[in-house]
């Protein structure tokens, strides 16, 4: 249940703000407002949790929950940290020629245009999302391919994904299966191409473990 919680990021109850179980890596992401694969530094920062409460100031908007979330990174946890662009391998996720075949999402959770998407990436070869844009469908491929997944298509909308394949590791000379790369072609009429593109990179500098108290 922790792990669901952490997954919908931060949770909002009038002015209080409450991040449960994240590394220091999610919260730069939120932070920021940058994908995991942007984001260099040492391998602690994605295994260390943290929990988070605090209340906005007086008159503050939703919007500013990234800006403050950097000014408490830079205070509690002394974060250092600069801006590069690097060459990166990379799936490109287009519309395939024969034209998309999505599902669209038929009960958006929550009524808030996609921002209570749920999704998962399960290691027997099945990603699934409900109410998900194709952006935040592409985040979670990443996590099932074997690089960075990024949106392409100019697909907007929310739609329902479910689809099956064979994880490598699983495969067999004789049975072998869909690989991700066809069933995201032959199930969702989208194609994965391999690219190389300047992306930029959040270059962690130093941080505290231990973030300094109240």
């Amino acid at each position: 249940m922790r792990a669901a919680m952490a997954a919908q990021g931060p949770r909002i109850v009038g002015q209080r703000v409450t991040i449960i179980d994240n590394s220091l890596k999610d919260l730069i992401r939120l932070a920021y407002q940058v994908k995991e694969y942007q984001i260099s530094g040492p391998a602690w920062m994605a295994t260390e949790k943290y929990e988070i409460a605090a209340n906005m100031p007086a008159g503050a908007n939703l919007s500013q929950i990234p800006e403050m979330l950097q000014t408490l990174l830079k205070e509690r946890f002394h974060l250092k940290l600069h801006r590069e662009t690097r060459k990166m391998a990379v799936y490109a996720l287009v519309v395939a020629k024969g034209g998309p075949k999505l599902t669209a999402a038929t009960a958006p959770a929550n009524g808030r245009g996609g921002t209570g998407w749920v999704g998962s990436v399960s290691s027997n070869g099945r990603v699934g999302a409900k109410d998900s844009s194709v952006a935040s469908f592409a985040d979670l491929l990443s996590k099932a391919a074997d690089r960075p997944v990024i949106d392409m298509t100019g697909l907007t909308g929310l739609y329902d994904f479910d689809v099956n394949y064979t994880p490598s590791l699983s495969a067999t000379a004789t049975d072998a299966g869909a690989t991700l790369e066809t069933a995201v072609l032959e199930q969702l009429g989208l194609k994965l191409e391999k690219r190389e593109m300047q992306v930029e990179v959040l270059v962690i500098e130093s941080a505290d473990k231990v973030p300094t108290a109240n």
